[in-house]
């Protein structure tokens, strides 16, 4: 995609019940821009027509993650208008938080890393602190989701 300004999307910040560890996506050098391979995502991805951002995310995770024993129950969290760094404009994005206890999030972490359970790129698992030091270089991150970590960060 070429142009944000008209592909709102929805995203997900995976994370556990004291944020200190978060789940994030990579994308691999299949990714159709190479300016975006190598980098940091959240899950997600753009709305297709007469989708709200739930539905958007909800079809986005299937496309995205082969997971088994796991829910993921993503929580409408705060809009964003963000510039596209690595696409040409900018776009709004509805973000969303999907908090796990301790043994849900130890499950998928043991899940994420899998071959095959991220289809689009590499699952991996992040604390807080390294996480700060990523955010210090947007360049670490596809189309802007550096903003959406640290507003997070901030708040919680």
């Amino acid at each position: 995609m070429s142009n944000l300004d008209s592909q709102p999307g929805a995203v997900v910040i995976i994370t556990e019940e004291s944020h200190s560890q978060f789940v994030v996506q990579r994308k691999d050098h299949k990714h159709p821009i190479p300016t975006c391979r190598g980098r940091i995502s959240l899950f997600g991805g753009s709305k297709e027509a007469a989708e709200d951002g739930a539905a958007a995310l909800e079809r986005e995770l299937d496309e995205e993650l082969d997971l088994s024993k796991i829910s993921l129950l993503p929580v409408s969290w705060r809009s964003f208008h963000l510039p596209g760094n690595q696409y040409a404009g900018s776009y709004e994005l509805e973000a969303f938080v999907c908090t796990l206890s301790g043994d849900e999030f130890t499950e998928l972490a043991r899940q994420i890393v899998l071959p095959g359970v991220v289809l689009e790129g590499t699952g991996e698992v992040i604390n807080r602190e390294a996480l700060l030091q990523l955010l210090s270089n947007k360049d670490n991150f596809v189309a802007s989701l550096e903003m959406i970590l640290s507003a997070f960060l901030k708040e919680h």
